[in-house]
């Protein structure tokens, strides 16, 4: 076993090695990095941001070495778990003995070039040691990979060349075929952003580099330094978008080995700004159209890059305050919520509206960095008495949150008022705190007026004479809200005419960014038969707001109705027109389509479809009125939705 002697490790009781460079760099913090930008990281221009990345890449890793740190070090750092005894697999998508890594032999993991070394990278340059898209692989499906590009069986070879899984030792999603391969759907934004980074940070200015270039048309990239397929890439970045691990990942890099950042992690809208919007789906293998040169873009960018004003208004939410019993009536503190994923912070402030005395405006405005969809966010007095009662420290700290139980509270969102607790102008009254708390209900949103229904309240002097939180008879509800109302909504649902009465399928729909799908499940109640309860759970991914999830019976059928495949498979799904669909969030219901205790009815679909207008929302009590059916019989006889006369509006509703 080798470590550089210029690095710090540490064993654990396991005995496997945690690995910390020696040489951490400064500026490396989400703030610090962008900050020498002229303008907003989302209104930088693409030469701007090359520039950043460039000339912050302050370190090339030998690949191997017997004496320097180098990539094997690298990932060990990265990639591994708390404990550094396992080491993640990006095709596998599971974890597995960190040592012994590869010799040669074939029989562990090795290093993997997301930008293969053969498609322009070589074996010279930074841009074959660059961590960003360095990954551990298990050797044998690293091989099966080799250089194929991105992309998902049927864009560029026909369908019965595909292989799913692309190996045994692979994940049970990936797919190959003659060209291509399709990495794990919970690693295909990881792949993207990658890709994404490589193009943006090599342009052949560096030694031994060529200009990188992901494109709908590899082929046709001068110097064979191409990758894609771009618009694959595209989607796969906005289906699965950055999460904890490959932020902490990110900072790992520029922290401890190369200095510099991805910014597609760091700000995923950037994508669209860089490289545009998707192309649609070649289908059957009939491939992008790739006359000319390789297009740098999949659909043309936007005139003007996107501007810091996203996320809306409800990305972050007021969900507690509580007024301690501790020394000097501490902890005084205020619980926020985000609803979707907030790539900056310093757009959001908090008021503290003493007294009755009406608004005092913004006197706490957050730093300058982001925020994951689902993450909790404490704003405290002081440090000392929230650890000693709640038992971690808080998040951010202010002065001005002096708040006595009477004291209404205030979220702004560029500089207007989105969210409130209490009246600003009254002094405490049905919803004071005064030595207790107020937590919000889960489902409850966002609201500039206050509603008291939202909110459950402990009662004045709930708290007197705790000590700590754990300790207490009235214990405030810390980290638990859930935002169910509306992440996944039931868009469409079918019964139809092939063999078997297949494709039998729903359609959904993300009204938000989901950090975890697996919260989510379906069920479906037969003939009226009352409710079966989860009989479908998603697996553990995310999910992009404005994406659509399809899960059929069967993929076969599916494939020839629709000509694509579903996202999920199950046998569950065996619906027959008259059968109501429960869709759950966390066990409970969030939304219907049917009547669980009653067979068909108005909503019968048999042999037909149904389909949600647009701008209707999810519901625990099905209305008729919010869909649109094709009518009984009305696919019977289509061999396919394109050339039916009932066509199933696939993936159009609008919210």
């Amino acid at each position: 076993m080798r470590f550089a002697s210029s690095l710090l490790f540490f064993l654990s009781s396991g005995g496997a090695p945690s690995l910390v460079s020696s040489q951490p760099f400064a500026n490396c913090d989400l703030s610090s990095y962008y900050s020498t930008l002229q303008t907003s990281p989302h209104q930088t221009s693409r030469d701007d941001m090359h520039n950043l990345i460039q000339t912050t890449h302050r370190r090339e890793l030998p690949y191997t070495s017997s004496s320097k740190q180098d990539v094997w070090d690298g990932l060990l750092a990265t990639d591994t778990d708390a404990t550094g005894q396992l080491i993640h697999l990006i095709y596998g998508d599971k974890d597995v003995a960190a040592l012994p890594y590869d010799s040669g032999s074939c029989d562990s993991w090795n290093r993997e070039h997301v930008w293969s070394r053969s498609r322009g990278v070589g074996d010279k340059g930074m841009d074959n040691t660059d961590l960003h898209h360095m990954r551990p692989a298990d050797c044998n499906v690293n091989s099966v990979r080799s250089n194929k590009y991105f992309a998902q069986c049927g864009t560029v070879d026909d369908l019965s060349s595909c292989t799913t899984p692309a190996h045994v030792e692979a994940a049970v999603d990936t797919q190959k075929d003659t060209k291509s391969f399709l990495p794990p759907a919970s690693k295909r934004g990881d792949v993207a952003r990658a890709i994404l980074y490589m193009d943006l940070r090599y342009d052949g200015d560096d030694p031994d580099t060529f200009n990188l270039v992901a494109s709908d048309c590899p082929e046709n990239v001068p110097n064979g330094a191409g990758m894609g397929y771009l618009s694959q890439l595209l989607q796969w970045h906005l289906d699965d978008p950055p999460d904890e691990g490959e932020r902490i990942r990110n900072e790992e890099v520029c922290t401890n080995w190369q200095g510099n950042r991805n910014p597609f992690v760091d700000y995923p809208e950037l994508a669209t700004a860089y490289f545009g919007t998707p192309s649609p789906l070649p289908q059957n293998g009939a491939a992008y159209s790739c006359s000319g040169p390789a297009p740098t873009t999949a659909t043309p960018p936007p005139t003007n890059p996107p501007t810091n004003n996203d996320p809306p208004t409800a990305s972050l939410i007021i969900t507690g305050v509580i007024d301690g019993p501790r020394t000097g009536g501490l902890p005084k503190a205020v619980e926020l919520y985000a609803t979707a994923d907030i790539p900056d912070l310093s757009l959001y402030g908090i008021g503290f509206a003493n007294n009755g005395g009406g608004t005092d405006d913004i006197e706490y405005t957050f730093p300058s960095q982001s925020a994951a969809a689902g993450s909790f966010l404490t704003v405290s007095k002081e440090t000392v008495e929230f650890q000693a009662y709640f038992g971690e420290q808080p998040d951010f700290v202010s002065g001005k949150a002096i708040i006595n139980g009477d004291d209404a509270i205030e979220l702004f969102f560029n500089g207007q008022v989105i969210d409130v607790y209490g009246d600003v102008n009254v002094a405490g009254g049905a919803w004071n705190y005064m030595d207790g708390w107020s937590y919000r209900n889960d489902a409850s949103t966002a609201s500039p007026v206050f509603n008291i229904a939202d909110w459950t309240l402990s009662g004045i002097n709930a708290v007197d004479s705790c000590s700590s939180n754990a300790a207490c008879g009235s214990s405030f509800p810390f980290h638990s809200y859930k935002h169910l109302s509306t992440g996944l909504i039931i868009t469409g649902v079918i019964d139809g005419p092939r063999t078997g009465g297949l494709p039998k399928a729903v359609e959904l729909y993300a009204t938000a960014d989901i950090p975890d799908l697996s919260s989510y499940g379906v069920g479906v109640a037969n003939n009226g038969g009352g409710s079966d309860g989860i009989e479908f759970t998603f697996p553990s991914r995310s999910v992009a707001a404005g994406s659509f999830l399809t899960i059929s019976k069967d993929a076969i059928e599916f494939q020839a109705y629709f000509g694509e495949q579903p996202d999920f498979v199950s046998g569950y799904v065996n619906i027959n027109g008259d059968d109501a669909i429960e869709l759950f969030y966390d066990g409970q219901v969030t939304d219907v389509y049917g009547d669980v205790n009653v067979a068909g009815g108005a909503w019968n679909y048999v042999d037909g479809w149904s389909y949600r207008n647009d701008a209707s929302t999810a519901s625990t009590t099905f209305d008729l009125a919010e869909w649109t059916l094709g009518g009984k019989d009305a696919v019977d006889s289509c061999s396919s939705n394109g050339t039916c006369a009932s066509v199933f509006p696939f993936h159009s509703y609008k919210q």
